[in-house]
């Protein structure tokens, strides 16, 4: 009897270690939970345009699902580093093999099953990794760092290509702090992404310029407030508020990313904005409102129960 308790034991520990030893160690450079939230100062200058200018940036880990490739992936809305439009957001499907720690993007135009790969989390300086099309690109250093007063390991991955260079700089527990692409082509210019803020899994790094704002000069804060009520049926309140007047959009998506109603995308007012979201012709499941001022976006999640 005691033998066979021994080796029960011994079958779970063992177990256990192999499960364990299935997350590589390197997902760290990569942290990816939903409601992870990253805040930027873009800086993005084009040659020959009216475009030189430093604003605020979201980056922000919306949902999950599952691809046709059979694939579970994160849905990451962020702006686009390629665009030449300032605060072109969009969303992006990315998966971090937790047994490689290779990073994919969802693209049916990829070989590979998984996608296009982005990031290999392992690599050292001096590696280089193929992102399924020819495009090589190459861990140049491997270095410690403070990012946001936080002291961890970083890592520098740069792309050398025709028309353009790209890098980016990956922190430990933290993931992508600092982005740059200089385009050689076209207008020709430079768009960099330097991290400010960043809510990881609930830890908090850096500080968000929207704390720290004068409320003497500015009584309102852009914000968006969960819906009322939620779980909701067939209709809800979203509450938000607006800094200052300009041009705001409110967009409904699903839980793949698809969007499923764009509420409006017009100017409106300083202060306080109430709406009400009717759900009548949407199956149940997990919405996501995604509300976007000038260069700013905030989003929350909404549960319709039939």
């Amino acid at each position: 009897m005691k033998k066979y308790i021994f080796s029960t034991f011994l079958m779970i520990f063992v177990l256990a270690r192999i499960s364990f030893s299935q997350i590589n160690p390197a997902c760290a450079f990569y942290p990816l939970k939903i409601g992870d939230l990253w805040q930027y100062r873009v800086t993005f200058v084009l040659n020959n345009t009216n475009i030189d200018t430093t604003y605020y940036s979201f980056k922000e880990v919306l949902g999950d699902t599952l691809m046709p490739n059979g694939y579970h992936y994160k849905i990451v809305s962020e702006e686009s580093l390629e665009s030449y439009e300032v605060g072109d957001m969009i969303i992006r499907y990315i998966m971090v093999d937790s047994v490689s720690a290779n990073v994919y993007e969802y693209s049916e135009e990829y070989e590979n099953i998984k996608g296009k790969l982005i990031d290999s989390l392992e690599c050292q300086a001096g590696d280089t990794f193929d992102d399924g099309q020819g495009m090589i690109s190459t861990c140049s250093d491997v270095f410690m760092d403070t990012v946001l007063d936080y002291y961890t390991e970083c890592k520098f991955i740069d792309l050398d290509m025709p028309d353009f260079q790209e890098s980016h700089k990956l922190a430990k527990d933290i993931g992508i702090y600092y982005q740059n692409k200089t385009f050689l082509d076209g207008y020709g210019g430079n768009k960099a992404f330097e991290l400010i803020y960043a809510n990881i899994d609930g830890k908090i790094y850096g500080e968000q310029p929207n704390s720290i704002l004068n409320k003497k000069t500015r009584p309102y804060l852009f914000s968006l407030k969960n819906n009322y009520p939620n779980p909701f049926n067939p209709t809800t309140k979203i509450q938000y508020t607006l800094g200052t007047s300009g041009r705001v959009k409110l967009v409904i998506y699903d839980n793949t990313g698809k969007i499923v109603r764009t509420m409006f995308n017009k100017y409106q007012e300083v202060g306080k904005h109430l709406i009400e979201f009717d759900g009548s012709n949407l199956a149940s499941g997990i919405y996501i409102i995604s509300l976007q001022f000038k260069n700013q976006r905030l989003a929350k999640k909404m549960i319709l129960i039939r």
